[in-house]
């Protein structure tokens, strides 16, 4: 409301929350609380994992760290072909043992993202 603007990238809730009180008290307002609040996002952990599922996106997140927190591999999982999907549909295919000693290898999560841990033949 009346044409003030506030920049909100790269600020805490807290930090947005008083920036946007400092620009309306006290030109406009006597008093005024700001309430900010962050959308809830998430990524999908599915297969042969010990706890599959819908995850929480908190931050930085990579494949390694989601299968963790996905409470790691069942002995039936083929740790060489983990699939990653991305919203848009892309598709990378990651070796999880070799992601582990070269973190190049280790791609990032981003919201939305679908892991998926298939069967191992053997």
């Amino acid at each position: 409301p009346f044409n003030v603007r506030v920049q909100a990238a790269g600020k805490s809730t807290g930090q947005l929350e008083k920036d946007i009180r400092d620009a309306y008290v006290p030109s406009y307002f006597v008093n005024l609380t700001a309430i900010v609040a962050t959308e809830e996002r998430y990524f999908i952990v599915d297969g042969e994992v010990r706890q599959a599922g819908q995850k929480p996106y908190s931050s930085e997140m990579t494949v390694c760290r989601a299968i963790g927190t996905a409470g790691g591999f069942t002995e039936f999982a083929n740790r060489k072909k983990v699939q990653l999907r991305r919203q848009n549909g892309q598709k990378f295919i990651i070796n999880y043992d070799k992601a582990t000693e070269r973190s190049e290898l280790d791609l990032p999560v981003y919201p939305n993202d679908h892991i998926i841990v298939k069967k191992s033949l053997f």
